[in-house]
């Protein structure tokens, strides 16, 4: 048999670990709460928590045969969860190598997160103050060693020592300013000649967490210097981007090669006689708003689909020229590039943002508010209600009878039954509440309104409806589950955030007490 845990010491740890001896594990508190299986299990049965394809790793891990930590997948409807598992002899001094613990840590939101990334071809990264690489998307296609930065690495190392200070200056001045981005064309020098790359970098910074992501949007190795014939012409040739040039009145003075293939323009087809022509219709408008603009000296860009192709994104820059002044009778520079890739790696990031953020706010398993975005909301409720007519309602929702769900039915019907009753109070509760699990099967609603005699009359409603909408049974894996709710609540009279919940707390075990005349529920 397998010694108690408590004696092996982990019992009591927060982190998810499993003992396994030949066709027996033990699991620690954690370790059950989070596969929903017994204390003691055979080896056939906790393998049956593994998601079927992922069955030969995780055996491979309780055998102690797993060199690296391993990702695995838990069964269940998708979106499951992804946990990866690090092995350890039992025994540091023992032969034995099927006595081993597993450690689980729940991986779900890194895996998505980096799968919302990884399918783009650019590079894609994520840095923090000191430019380390928390991690990065693969940088496909041809591009140097030096570009395919690894996690740890300090993201700065592949750029070329000239222009290192000025990206530090650009990074640190991103990280001041959350929701902003910034481009830059740096140098690398890789064996051979050096290369230049621009880099979009957009500042996902919390206010808790200092973190930007930046996006290699193109690689183009050798000198921008060009090498025998370097006029005007020549090198707008080689550009990768089109030109076209305008005098005053509008008439197109030249064109480039590069631009006539962004229009669509080959050998032995017509393609769309002009640049607005290349962009869908409902973008024109904006298009032409920026070259009239140009055309009265204003120095513009926008970017728009491409007609056609919804999937195709162009970006045009119209530069006034001063025709007097070398300009030879052009008054207006317009240069397009694609950005389709550059376009769909900035939406990967805002999601990626999106999902950071969410993360950071939401309880994993109910979707609800957590406690670190409610206790936000509630000292910017309290501040507001001390400075102007603003009345604050804060009600706590403890559950009876879950303990016994957990008991009988196994805590994965526990996690269904908690998933069906936020759905059930953020429905009762309604728009423009904030609804929070504070922790285990305890919940807070929190909302204010400059009306106090509407605010009074909602928490009575709540404190009537709340109960019956939770004591409805909920249908779980293994069989039908019903809990009960006490409620308490608390109206703010000038209490500080930490008093209120102390006092809603002692509402909430007041309605209890009431309730079971005393005894425990």
């Amino acid at each position: 048999m397998i010694e108690p845990f408590d004696e092996f010491g982990v019992d009591a740890v927060a982190v998810p670990v499993v003992r396994c001896r030949g066709e027996l594990a033990e699991l620690n508190a954690a370790a059950t709460e989070l596969l929903g299986v017994a204390r003691r299990v055979s080896a056939a049965e906790l393998a049956r928590c593994v998601a079927p394809p992922d069955r030969a790793r995780w055996a491979a891990v309780v055998a102690g045969a797993a060199g690296q930590p391993t990702v695995v997948g838990l069964d269940g409807p998708p979106p499951c969860r992804q946990i990866e598992c690090w092995v350890r002899p039992a025994d540091p001094g023992s032969d034995a190598a099927a006595d081993v613990v597993v450690t689980l840590v729940d991986v779900t939101e890194r895996e998505r997160l980096r799968a919302c990334i990884e399918p783009f071809t650019l590079g894609v990264g994520f840095f923090d103050a000191e430019h380390r690489t928390l991690w990065r998307a693969p940088l496909h296609g041809e591009a140097p060693e030096e570009l395919a930065v690894t996690e740890g690495t300090v993201s700065l190392d592949f750029v070329h020592p000239d222009d290192r200070a000025h990206a530090e200056r650009t990074l640190a001045d991103l990280l001041r300013r959350p929701g902003e981005q910034r481009r830059m064309v740096l140098r690398v020098r890789p064996e051979g000649a050096e290369g230049w790359f621009p880099v979009e970098c957009h500042s996902v910074a919390r206010p808790d967490s200092q973190v930007v992501g930046g996006v290699i949007t193109r690689w183009e190795p050798g000198s921008l210097d060009g090498e025998d014939e370097t006029s005007p012409r020549n090198l707008a040739e080689v550009s990768s981007e089109g030109l076209l040039l305008f005098d005053a009145g509008g008439t197109l003075r030249y064109r480039n090669q590069r631009m006539a293939v962004l229009l669509g323009e080959r050998a032995g087809t017509a393609g769309p006689a002009s640049l607005v022509d290349a962009v869908a219709p409902d973008h024109r408008p904006a298009l032409l708003e920026v070259v009239e603009a140009g055309l009265v000296g204003e120095r513009r860009h926008v970017v728009v689909a491409a007609a056609g192709d919804a999937t195709r994104w162009i970006r045009v820059t119209c530069v006034p020229v001063d025709a007097g002044r070398g300009g030879h009778g052009v008054s207006l520079a317009v240069a397009v590039a694609d950005v389709t890739e550059e376009t769909e790696a900035t939406a990967a990031l805002e999601r990626a943002r999106d999902e950071l953020w969410h993360r950071a706010h939401h309880d994993q398993l109910t979707g609800l508010a957590n406690r670190a975005y409610l206790s936000q909301q509630l000292a910017t409720a309290v501040a507001r209600h001390r400075a102007e007519p603003l009345a604050v309602a804060l009600l706590s929702v403890d559950l009876d009878g879950f303990k016994a769900v957990n008991d009988e039915l196994g805590h994965r019907a526990g996690d269904q039954v908690l998933v069906e009753v936020a759905a059930r109070l953020a429905d009762v509760a309604g728009d423009g509440r904030v609804v929070s699990r504070w922790g285990g099967d305890e919940f807070l609603v929190l909302w204010t309104d400059e009306d106090p005699t509407t605010l009074v009359a909602e928490v009575d409603r709540l404190v009537g409806e709340i109960p019956a909408a939770i004591r409805r049974p909920v249908a779980t894996d293994a069989g039908r589950a019903v809990v009960g709710a006490s409620v308490g609540s608390i109206i703010a009279n000038g209490e500080e955030p930490d008093e209120l919940l102390v006092a809603v707390d002692a509402a909430m075990y007041a309605a209890k007490r009431a309730r079971t005349g005393g005894a425990r529920p």
